[in-house]
């Protein structure tokens, strides 16, 4: 007989699809309108920053990263241009090569970005006890990445993929 704690699969997507929509309108209304008050970005915004921040990358590698379309990446690096918190610049290693690299404006919007969401959402993240949060943390990482290491490099039980550019 199963446990209690047995969980179909049926009921783990419908319980993930409902955890994930639930964390995402959570996470909407923590943020409210404070994240462009505080730097400028809304949420979008503020993810391409990071993963520019994060990695040394062309926009469409940037795209695949975020698994959006180009058009969509183009889009906000116009954007993000446009505010002066990108440039664009030729790879030091392949002049042949264009890579997207944050202005000093940009790490300064991303430094309160990081301010803001801390004051915002670490609340919540106290929720748990540390040993559990960092263990949702990893799950929802390697869900939504396929791997275990998060998005600055760090991880707990494996390396970043290969094609990964962390500075």
């Amino acid at each position: 007989m199963p446990s209690a704690r047995t969980t179909t699969t049926t009921e783990a997507t419908r319980r993930l699809v409902h955890g994930v929509w639930g964390m995402h309108r959570r996470m909407a209304t923590l943020l409210g309108t404070g994240l462009p008050e505080a730097c400028g970005l809304d949420l979008d915004d503020f993810v391409l920053l990071e993963t520019i921040a994060l990695t040394d990358l062309a926009p469409g590698e940037v795209a695949q990263a975020l698994r959006l379309p180009a058009h969509a990446v183009s889009r906000g690096l116009g954007r993000l241009e446009g505010a002066g918190l990108v440039a664009r610049r030729i790879d030091p290693e392949d002049a042949r090569r264009r890579v997207v690299a944050l202005t000093d404006a940009g790490r300064a919007a991303l430094a309160r970005a990081h301010a803001h969401l801390e004051r915002a959402l670490g609340p919540w993240l106290t929720e748990l006890p540390p040993d559990r949060t960092l263990l949702a943390l990893d799950a929802l990482t390697r869900l939504a990445t396929g791997r275990d290491a998060a998005p600055d490099g760090t991880t707990a039980s494996a390396a970043p993929a290969a094609t990964d550019r962390a500075r």
